[in-house]
């Protein structure tokens, strides 16, 4: 075992800590003696001697980083760690791909621990000696160190992802809760690299994960159908799943479906195509299906004129029966979904989706409890109105209310013909004047219909017989004792957020239960890390993997970027000068278009005009 020298590696790329680069401006930051550090200081474990030099650091306010070790028989015998600000400018001249500044200012601060069998690992070098200011006050929340991510953040972020809310916006929101930016604990980057992240988890599973999804959603309603396609090589190509509550909402309000022209084909060579309706109070409700899809076509689809969305939804229609026959499900009622995705994985794909439905359900069934428990303000004195309130939804019955209101405000009967039947009414006229005038109190069933009514009134649009169709869903026992949680944790937060000593006295209970819970100590980050991202996916990484995801297309658009004006400029200045053939002056304009020997030609046009 090599115990007497640095890793070659290690050498090779940076000066030996003994180098010193002559400067001037050298500080030495003091700190309290505990946290000083000196050659020959040991620690038990190599963790233990990360911690301390970060802390170090921390203290006197100067980030780290490693900058290489040595592993001999799976044991780290040298282990380096210096200031971020350590190191030489790379120059070149080349143009880089993207414009960073850099950190690096030529100094070798930093710290070597060297592995002792008897004592652990020990302070074999170092140098304490800075050459540049130490950070800021107002800038010590950018330092590495302060920017963290607990345990808080990564919840935090991971149900902002699961509910499609991007970095910045989670940033904003982080902020609020943390209570500004001097306490948030991390930048826009760090989320946006977290959420980076939670996508890779599951880079090469996904598309077994959500068929294990389904497989354990299946079990827990039978109402639930689903089925998939792969293709040659394993990768999925086409997923079907039928949604129970789906079904319900097509049977009630599948008369008229509206087709999203909105989708296009990005991450994957797979198309995501929603289709959504009207229910009873006017609000979008989604089916998700093409025409075929629940057996029975609707009355009406609607789209825009363009074109090309008329013959892709001829093709959608051909693949569809090509699918149906391939797999005997004629007469097979189905809720299919096709995925379109930009940067979410297809299982976070799913979670946007399900969580768009769930909060569009949630307002429908919102709707359906004020329709309950409300009362409509009557404008007038008829009894057709208060019968008319009573029926139909609140957004149905405002429409019908105003037509009400011009019959009884602005339309009077002028003659009525008995002579024939039916009864023939003349100018000026309206069907509540009518109705009212045959002293009608309630209105008819016949002008009724099943479309807008109260959801017990409700009448189905497709009469068909479906015996699966059940409103159960599966409901994950583990994030319901969650939210129960987090809502005792909130109460107890609003509770003493008034009080200043109660909020101490809680913070202590607080710490003190965790210590309760973690007697062994805090699960290290990067298993934390683990857990979390099992979480957000309700399961690990599958071990075995025969459904493949589809292949990754180029995004749409994903060319190569615009150079910026200073980015030419550069690019222009690096090129080497010569002789424009029309000006003869010397510089990097094209002779093709010399503005220069343009304008000369005008001013001789000029000239030559004059005389």
């Amino acid at each position: 075992m090599d115990s007497e020298t640095p890793s070659t590696s290690h050498v090779d790329n940076q000066s030996s800590f003994d180098d010193i680069v002559e400067n001037t401006n050298l500080n030495t930051p003091e700190c309290p003696i505990k946290l000083k550090s000196f050659v020959g200081r040991s620690f038990p474990t190599l963790d233990n001697a990360i911690e301390f030099y970060e802390n170090y650091g921390r203290r006197v306010v100067f980030d780290t980083r490693k900058n290489g070790s040595k592993k001999v028989d799976d044991i780290t015998i040298w282990f380096y760690m210096v200031c971020n600000r350590e190191g030489e400018q790379k120059f070149s001249d080349q143009q880089p791909k993207r414009r960073r500044k850099s950190k690096k200012c030529g100094y070798n601060a930093g710290v070597a621990f060297k592995f002792d069998s008897d004592r652990g690992y020990v302070i074999q070098h170092l140098n304490e000696e800075h050459n540049h200011p130490m950070v800021e006050i107002q800038h010590q929340k950018f330092m590495r160190f302060n920017r963290k991510l607990e345990h808080v953040h990564q919840k935090f972020i991971s149900d902002c992802v699961g509910t499609n809310i991007g970095p910045s916006l989670t940033f904003k929101l982080l902020t609020e809760l943390m209570g500004g930016y001097e306490s948030v604990g991390c930048t826009v980057l760090d989320i946006r690299n977290y959420t980076r992240d939670i996508r890779r988890y599951a880079e090469g599973y996904e598309a077994q994960m959500i068929i294990d999804e389904m497989k354990k959603k299946k079990e827990n309603c039978d109402a639930l159908t689903y089925e998939y396609e792969v293709d040659s090589c394993s990768r999925l190509m086409h997923l079907f799943w039928c949604d129970p509550i789906a079904k319900m909402n097509f049977m009630q309000f599948g008369d008229i479906v509206s087709f999203d022209t909105t989708y296009s084909t990005n991450r994957y060579s797979m198309i995501f195509a929603p289709f959504t309706g009207k229910d009873n109070h006017g609000r979008a409700v989604s089916f998700g299906a093409v025409c075929q899809v629940h057996g029975i076509a609707p009355k009406l689809i609607i789209t825009d004129q363009d074109l090309g969305m008329k013959v892709a939804v001829k093709k959608f229609e051909e693949k569809w029966k090509t699918v149906m026959k391939t797999y005997e499900l004629e007469g097979v009622d189905w809720f299919i979904s096709m995925f379109e995705s930009r940067r979410a994985n297809l299982v976070v794909f799913l979670m946007n989706f399900n969580n768009a439905v769930d909060a569009q359900r949630n307002y429908s069934a919102n709707l359906d409890y004020l329709d309950y428990n409300t009362t409509a303000k009557m404008k007038t004195e008829w009894s057709l109105e208060k019968h008319a309130s009573t029926i139909f939804t609140n957004g149905a019955f405002k429409e019908i209310q105003e037509q009400i209101l011009e019959a009884y405000n602005h339309c009077s009967l002028i003659s009525i013909s008995n002579d024939s039947s039916p009864e023939v009414y003349k100018d000026w006229c309206h069907i509540f004047l009518v109705l009212k005038n045959k002293k009608m109190r309630l209105i008819p069933e016949n002008l009724i219909g099943g479309r807008w009514l109260k959801s017990p009134l409700l009448k189905v649009v497709h009469a068909i017989q479906c015996q699966d169709v059940a409103t159960h869903v599966y409901v994950d026992e583990k994030k319901k004792a969650q939210a129960i949680l987090l809502g005792e944790m909130l109460g107890l937060y609003q509770g003493v957020s008034v009080d200043i000593d109660q909020v101490h006295e809680l913070t202590s209970i607080v710490r003190e239960a965790r210590q309760q819970i973690f007697a062994d100590g805090v699960v290290t980050s990067t298993a934390q890390k683990k857990k979390l991202m099992e979480e957000f996916y309700g399961a690990e990484a599958p071990q075995e993997v025969e459904v493949q995801p589809p292949e990754v297309v180029s995004t749409k658009g994903g060319g190569s970027r615009l150079p910026s004006r200073v980015e030419k400029a550069l690019k222009l200045k690096s090129k080497p000068l010569h002789q424009c053939k029309k000006c003869q002056e010397w510089g990097h304009h094209d002779s093709r278009n010399c503005n220069k020997f343009k304008e000369k030609e005008k001013m001789r046009s000029r000239r030559n005009s004059d005389v």
